[in-house]
Parts: C-alpha cells; sequence; structure tokens
C-alpha cells in the first residue's frame, strides 16, 4: 500500500503513515460527527437528524463508537491485514447492530406513523469501514476462492441480520412490509425484462 516516510535530520527513518488508512480515520472521524439516524413523526413529515448519543442509548451509543474509534486507529497504525479485517468487519457490525437499536429506541410506541431511517454519518461509517475491509482483504491477497467465501459470508450475515429483526423498526423495513407483494411482483417484472 502507498505509505510517506520522513527522514529526520538523524537519518533515521520516521514512522511510516499509510494513506488510505488517514482517509478512513477521517471518514471515521466525519461519521462520529454526522447525525446517525432521521426520526420522521410519519413518512411524509420532515426528519430531524440525530447523533449516535441522541439516537441511542449511552452504553450502546458509546459501544458503538468505541469500536469505531478502535477501527480509526486500526486504520492509521496497523499494518497487519488480519487486524485491519477483523476490526473493520467488528465497526460494519456495530453500525449495523447500532441503527437497528436507533429504529428500536426511536419508534414511539403510540405512533404507527413514525419512521426511523439511518441517517449521513451511518452510510459514510459503512462506507469507511467497508474500505478498511476491503483494503485488509487486499492485502491478504485471496484467491478466487478466499473472496468467494467472503462473499458468501457477507451474503450470509446480511441475511442472518433481515431475518433477525434487528433491523424492523427502520423505515426501510416497514415500507417493504407494508408493500411486500408489489416488490416482488416488480422485482420479478425487473429480472424477466432483464433477461
Amino acid at each position: 500500500m502507498t505509505t510517506l516516510s520522513d527522514a529526520g535530520t538523524d537519518g533515521a527513518a520516521a514512522p511510516r503513515v499509510d494513506r488510505l488508512g488517514v482517509v478512513i480515520a477521517i471518514l471515521v472521524a466525519v461519521t462520529l460527527a454526522l447525525p446517525f439516524a432521521t426520526f420522521r413523526a410519519t413518512r411524509i413529515a420532515s426528519g430531524t437528524g440525530l447523533r449516535l448519543f441522541d439516537a441511542l442509548p449511552s452504553m450502546e451509543a458509546a459501544a458503538v463508537t468505541a469500536v469505531l474509534v478502535a477501527a480509526l486507529v486500526t486504520a492509521v497504525a496497523s499494518r497487519s491485514p488480519v487486524f485491519r479485517l477483523v476490526l473493520g468487519a467488528l465497526a460494519i457490525g456495530a453500525l449495523a447492530l447500532g441503527v437497528g437499536a436507533a429504529g428500536t429506541h426511536l419508534t414511539p410506541t403510540d405512533n404507527p406513523y413514525a419512521r426511523i431511517a439511518p441517517a449521513s454519518g451511518f452510510w459514510v461509517g459503512v462506507v469507511a469501514t467497508a474500505m478498511l475491509v476491503t483494503d485488509a482483504m487486499v492485502r491478504l491477497k485471496l484467491g478466487p476462492v478466499g473472496r468467494l467465501v467472503a462473499l458468501v459470508a457477507t451474503a450470509a450475515l446480511i441475511v442472518a441480520l433481515l431475518a433477525s429483526g434487528a433491523w424492523s423498526h427502520l423505515s426501510l423495513i416497514a415500507e417493504y412490509r407494508n408493500r411486500a407483494d408489489v416488490f416482488w411482483r416488480e422485482a420479478i417484472n425487473h429480472v424477466v425484462l432483464a433477461a
């Protein structure tokens, strides 16, 4: 990976900084500053962006923040592809579970029309941590079988997340439940037309 190294006045090389790691760290820091979830009183009302500690109970927000900070430090300081892969995957998982918990936490029990959606902080965080995972996989130099296993494992985890109900209070899933028949009819039409 591309690195910068600066020579000191005594001729000794300074620690090398991973440029991509710095970009990932900046994106993770931006994630913590942006709204994590959007609350709308109804599906057509304007939304209010809520940062991580406003969207989640304190302990859960602190746990997600701790994992993101660990990923930030790993992106800059660690050269180990395995460590980068593990921390990146943990960070993606923390974001996914965190946004699901935000949906549960923010949905009022007396308002079935309220909608909670992932906000820009969530999406920037997913992109940043996915970059960390992808960089780690490139450094591991996985062959075709390894990449196929990674793809199948990723798809299985997404299916497990959706099947678990962890995202059941998010607007995307709520709207899907309301229009599942139309969704599948149009998906089949799309496949037929594409084929």
